[in-house]
């Protein structure tokens, strides 16, 4: 199975904010080292939970320190973002973790904290709101240079997407993409898209029955055994995990972790979070009795025990047709001595029974052509990777001749558009029109014709890498000459 670890601390003041940041970089660290298949970050603003805010920012900081290890954002509210600039940064994630990353996504919840007021939607169009910000997202990565714009005027967004997406993803495609939600009809609406699902907590007999209408979504579509089961491995679903020594010590320790979460109500239900694990919910009728409201939540957030009894729970899971348990250790207000506990005794002895796997990385046509080996590139990616990238040679160059007479000093305006090259060149005053300019490859060809020190035609060949270029200038029949530049 797939054993994933989410980043979710609550900071009851200003002053836990950078320990509780602190915290989970080093819990991602040491997941990453212990074999975990992604760690993930969420997304939220103004209230007391995960107070990183920015879960992109956290890719970057980690990227180099995870392996083998993903990155997911648990969940990132994609109604409160511009749909470019999201595209921008959730392709830097995926550049930065050679695609393994994937970002989960909601509409938001409406109650939790004023979002939608504090950024100036209206909650009740939420689902309207995310499906048009999606359509221009998707719309964003598929966006090539030379392509028509993309207009993006709708009431919430404005603009438009001219020349290219910088960076591009490193996953053809654009990143892979998941949404969180518990709705029947949504799973099946993700499904047909080919995205994963992120469930919110739910008893495990609903997790199940929710993926297995997922796979029935897949397979209707016609993908094949492999293709279903690869999908539905990208899905998850959460828990809160509390090791201890004793089964009495973990449920203590959730008592204090986890017992005053205000889901519950428990001003009148005196039964401890160990009595309510035991409630049995396996019919319909007591999952909908209101008496039973604070058991369900318990055995749909939290897992509690020894190490042999979490790791007998959690097979469960895989065995019920759930392949990924996104664990959760940072429960409740900032307590990290608790978190670390519960956390490290988890690595130890509950993660080498799992048979744990990690996520492959993308490999051949899941990759961008341009970040391929270059024996397994399209024969045209160099053309290619010019024109997804016109900026690259663009701009003032000032170049150096290496002539028989002397060095010979050479200003060079140019400007690549798809395969071609335009400009001018100004040498000893003058200046002249670049002619029969061409891109191939990584290299540039173009012709100029001057007058001094006397009437002749210059041909250049050159090859730009960052801000340095290099190549030759050859007047007619005279043996080519070195030339070497620098962007000004």
């Amino acid at each position: 199975m797939y054993v994933s670890v989410f980043m979710g601390p609550f900071s009851m003041s200003a002053q836990q904010d950078l320990p509780n940041i602190e915290l989970c970089l080093r819990q991602a660290e040491a997941a990453a080292a212990a074999g975990f298949a992604m760690v993930t970050f969420g997304e939220q603003h103004f209230n007391n939970y995960e107070p990183y805010c920015n879960p992109f920012l956290m890719a970057a900081r980690l990227a180099p320190n995870l392996g083998e290890t993903w990155f997911g954002t648990t969940i990132v509210p994609l109604v409160l973002h511009h749909p470019f600039r999201l595209a921008e940064d959730s392709s830097v994630v995926d550049l930065l973790l050679r695609g393994r990353f994937i970002m989960g996504m909601s509409a938001g919840r409406v109650g939790f904290s004023p979002d939608f007021q504090n950024f100036g939607l209206d909650p009740a169009r939420r689902h309207e709101i995310f499906e048009s910000k999606l359509d221009l997202l998707q719309r964003a990565y598929a966006h090539a240079p030379g392509d028509q714009p993309i207009v993006m005027d709708t009431e919430w967004d404005r603009g438009e997407l001219n020349g290219r997406l910088m960076p591009v993803s490193w996953r053809a495609g654009g990143p892979l993409l998941a949404v969180g939600t518990n709705t029947d009809a949504t799973i099946e609406t993700t499904a047909g898209r080919g995205l994963a699902v992120f469930l919110g907590p739910c008893l495990r007999f609903e997790a199940a029955a929710k993926l297995a209408r997922y796979r029935r979504v897949l397979a209707d579509a016609g993908h094949d055994p492999d293709t279903i089961e690869t999908m539905a491995a990208r899905c998850l679903v959460t828990r809160h995990v509390i090791v201890d020594r004793t089964d009495d010590e973990a449920w203590q320790r959730a008592e204090v972790m986890a017992g005053r979460n205000p889901l519950m109500d428990r001003s009148t239900d005196t039964r401890s979070l160990r009595e309510l694990a035991q409630v049995d919910l396996s019919s319909p009728d007591a999952v909908r009795d209101p008496a039973n409201r604070n058991a369900v939540h318990v055995q749909s957030w939290i897992l509690a025990g020894t190490p042999d009894s979490v790791t007998a729970q959690l097979r469960a899971y895989a065995d019920a047709g759930v392949p990924q348990v996104l664990t959760r250790f940072t429960v409740g207000a900032y307590d990290p001595q608790r978190i670390a506990d519960s956390f490290q005794l988890f690595v130890d002895e509950v993660l080498p029974n799992l048979d744990a796997q990690r996520f492959p990385a993308p490999t051949g046509n899941e990759i961008r052509a341009e970040h391929r080996p270059a024996d397994d590139r399209p024969a045209d990616i160099n053309v290619t990777d010019r024109k997804d990238n016109p900026m690259s040679a663009s701009g003032t160059w000032n170049a150096t001749i290496d002539t028989p007479i002397g060095k010979q000093q050479v200003v060079l305006q140019l400007s690549v558009d798809g395969a071609a090259v335009t400009g001018t060149a100004t040498q000893n005053g003058a200046t002249n029109p670049l002619l029969d300019g061409a891109v191939d490859g990584d290299d540039l060809t173009w012709k100029s014709a001057v007058q001094q020190p006397f009437p002749m035609t210059l041909t250049y060949k050159v090859s730009v890498s960052g801000d340095e270029m290099s190549g030759t200038a050859q007047a007619g029949q005279f043996p080519p000459a070195r030339l070497t530049g620098k962007r000004a």
